[in-house]
């Protein structure tokens, strides 16, 4: 959005005037106008972070809320150890991808989603493409979503894990990064939802560089008692 405001205070700026006074009230015109566009976008960026905070904070609230009332019939349930597997299991993905081996995340990650990498890492290697992570500072890991149902193996949760990172695909080749990647480091937020199996947690999708629609999309959600669901 600033990049965007830049470039059109530099359209305005293209205007030719006739006269060098008309030139110095137009440079200060244009220049305050670009000011406040740049001004403008900030505010509205940073508007929009708090929003997002806020959202992602009232989520959280509510699933402890939930997890404090299931874990009173289901000691499973336990908000700190929940997060932090999914702070151990993050490192234990980017490691998992960087040495395309299950080795490091054996029976942290369901099989329906190890099929998933491995055909994505059959046409990585292909493509003579390599996956590179480092530098991981974690900032927040929050659980905003959970689903408890009397059957424990339809049991879930939602995790938010932000933080700094380098992590991108390259061409082994040439070693240079893929499109759209980049080799900086940044802040990132991935989602990661967790299934019960066997009374362990483990990975089954991420939502990578999540936005706010994904947080909202996970479920904060119990079976009632009396109403078992359908099998």
């Amino acid at each position: 959005m600033i990049a965007l405001a830049f470039q059109l205070s530099s359209l305005i700026l293209e205007s030719s005037p006739t006269t060098v006074g008309d030139m110095e009230a137009e440079y200060r015109a244009t220049g305050i106008a670009g000011a406040l566009i740049v001004l403008g976008l900030i505010l509205l960026v940073v508007g929009w972070l708090r929003y997002r905070r806020v959202i992602v904070n009232r989520r959280k609230r509510k699933v402890r809320k939930f997890i404090e009332a299931f874990s009173k019939t289901d000691p499973f349930w336990n908000e700190q150890q929940m997060a932090e597997i999914s702070r151990e299991i993050f490192t234990y993905v980017q490691v998992a991808w960087v040495k395309r081996n299950f080795y490091y995340v054996t029976n942290y990650v369901t099989d329906e989603l190890k099929k998933e990498w491995e055909t994505t890492w059959k046409k990585m290697a292909t493509m003579n493409y390599g996956f590179h992570c480092g530098k991981i500072d974690l900032d927040r890991v929050i659980l905003i979503g959970v689903e408890d149902y009397s059957n424990d193996e339809k049991d879930s949760f939602s995790v938010e894990i932000s933080g700094y990172l380098k992590r991108y695909m390259f061409n082994k080749r040439t070693m240079r990064v893929i499109y759209k990647n980049t080799s900086e480091l940044e802040y990132i937020t991935d989602v990661y939802t967790f299934v019960r199996r066997s009374d362990q947690w483990q990975l089954n999708k991420i939502n990578y560089n999540a936005d706010l629609s994904d947080v909202l999309d996970k479920k904060i959600a119990f079976e009632k008692p009396g109403k078992p669901e359908d099998t």
